[in-house]
């Protein structure tokens, strides 16, 4: 098991790199949604007693953005995965069948593996923030809809 977890990280700086880069690009968005989760989360109620209606709805259209983002990214993983394990079987010279055909094959089950791996840990991190940050979104999202006139106000006067 240690020599296959030693083998995988080899890989993961090596063959996998791109796997590597988008796993961690989807960290700091994971960290960007948690820190604007928080955000709502401490001044939600003061800006709706503040009526400041325009700032929930710019906020929650970043919230929404960006966990967008995040769920779109963690559906790349299995598909980086594949295309890893493709790219590396079309690499196969079988006329050196041994060795070349060992090391292509390993590298495109490491592809498919890394893949898998960070699209069941991402999407296990977006389990524990999905619900608070719909909630958000949908409170915010009733409370633009009654307060309408006065979170577009501005639009309106500019365009009349």
């Amino acid at each position: 098991m240690l020599d296959v977890l030693a083998k995988m990280i080899s890989s993961i700086v090596s063959s996998d790199t791109i796997i590597l880069i988008v796993a961690v690009l989807t960290s700091i968005i994971f960290w960007n949604i948690i820190k604007k989760k928080n955000e709502f989360r401490t001044n939600f109620y003061k800006w709706k007693k503040e009526r400041r209606f325009k700032k929930i709805n710019a906020k929650t259209g970043s919230l929404k953005k960006w966990h967008n983002i995040f769920i779109t990214l963690i559906s790349f993983f299995p598909l980086l995965g594949m295309l890893g394990t493709v790219v590396a079987l079309l690499k196969l010279d079988l006329t050196e069948a041994n060795e070349s055909v060992k090391n292509n094959f390993f590298d495109a089950l490491t592809s498919t593996a890394w893949g898998i791996v960070f699209s069941l840990g991402f999407k296990g991190a977006n389990a524990f923030i999905e619900t608070e940050v719909q909630d958000y979104i949908d409170k915010a999202e009733k409370l633009i809809e009654e307060n309408e006139d006065e979170v577009f106000s501005e639009a309106k006067k500019v365009t009349i």
